[in-house]
């Protein structure tokens, strides 16, 4: 069974490769990649550090978007 962090992990993974689609996925992972306190496997403990990225890249309105979509992907993979 998973962890809740990789659940969270996957959940914006799928959001970001839906929403804004697999090229701009890409580059917020590759850019992500490069910030020292954005490791993968540590997304479930950092939310706050990834939506204030979030928000630098994509605007507080962007950001929104992917979060809420990120929420519904995460529940729907908790009722799995």
């Amino acid at each position: 069974m998973k962890n809740f962090n990789d659940l969270i992990f996957e959940a914006l993974d799928d959001t970001l490769r839906k929403v804004p689609g697999e090229n701009v996925s890409k580059l917020i992972h590759s850019l992500a990649e490069k910030q020292p306190s954005l490791k993968p496997k540590e997304v479930g403990n950092k939310i706050e550090v990834i939506i204030s990225y979030l928000e630098k890249l994509a605007g507080k309105e962007g950001a929104e978007i992917i979060q809420t979509v990120s929420i519904k992907h995460l529940c729907a993979k908790l009722k799995q």
